[in-house]
């Protein structure tokens, strides 16, 4: 008898190509960057001599976007050493800022036009308000009186990437007041009181779950 031939073993089969993970998409980058794109267009734009750098002569009647910050700078540095810079002269306030400005430095501020204020009903047409929140803190708690400035109107492609910072709220003053992140001093009776003599008419006081977490800052000027 002819002898039977060994069943071919089945070839193995080929792994398939895991298929390369589908990218996420980055529209929270913006976020994270401030506004990048939009923000090195501008300041080409003040480069070229597209746009004018003036100095806000009232510091202390500008807004915040934020209801806190951290205490510190993405370098790392702190603001309470800016702050003493500031005051001492060793900054000045045309020096300080994000290293992404080629020339002099500058707060970016928009105006707050009717779309803002209809949103946020504290707000006045005309108000002035920062994105640059944590450096506008330390001018204000420095004592200082003006600082260069672009004020973008309410529509402009910055303050629409960096709407998401309008975090403050009626119940934190509408945006005269910001808290810190990353503090741990005061408590909060001491605080509450001390807001409450300086502010009579304040829509809210700092509560103990507020200063568990935030130092709360009451206004400088």
């Amino acid at each position: 008898m002819p002898k039977k031939k060994p069943a071919k073993k089945p070839a193995a089969k080929k792994p398939r190509a895991k298929k390369p993970a589908a990218t996420k998409k980055q529209g929270g980058a913006k976020k994270k960057q401030g506004g990048g794109t939009a923000r090195k267009k501008l300041d080409e734009e003040v480069q070229s001599g597209q746009r004018s750098v003036v100095q806000h002569p009232d510091v202390a009647g500008i807004r915040f976007s934020q209801n806190s910050v951290d205490n510190k700078f993405t370098d790392g540095k702190s603001m309470e050493d800016l702050i003493a810079k500031l005051r001492s002269g060793e900054a000045r306030t045309g020096e300080i800022g994000p290293p992404t400005i080629a020339g002099p430095k500058y707060l970016v501020m928009f105006r707050v036009g009717r779309k803002i204020a209809g949103k946020f009903k504290f707000l006045q047409e005309g108000d002035v308000v920062t994105l640059d929140n944590r450096r506008l803190h330390c001018m204000k708690e420095a004592g200082v009186s003006s600082v260069p400035s672009l004020i973008l109107e309410e529509d402009h492609e910055v303050v629409l990437q960096e709407e998401y910072k309008m975090t403050t709220e009626e119940g934190w003053n509408g945006g005269r007041r910001v808290v810190i992140r990353g503090n741990d001093s005061g408590s909060a009776a001491n605080i509450a009181q001390e807001w409450a003599q300086e502010d009579p008419d304040a829509a809210q006081l700092p509560t103990a779950a507020h200063v568990a977490v935030h130092t709360w800052i009451p206004p400088c000027c």
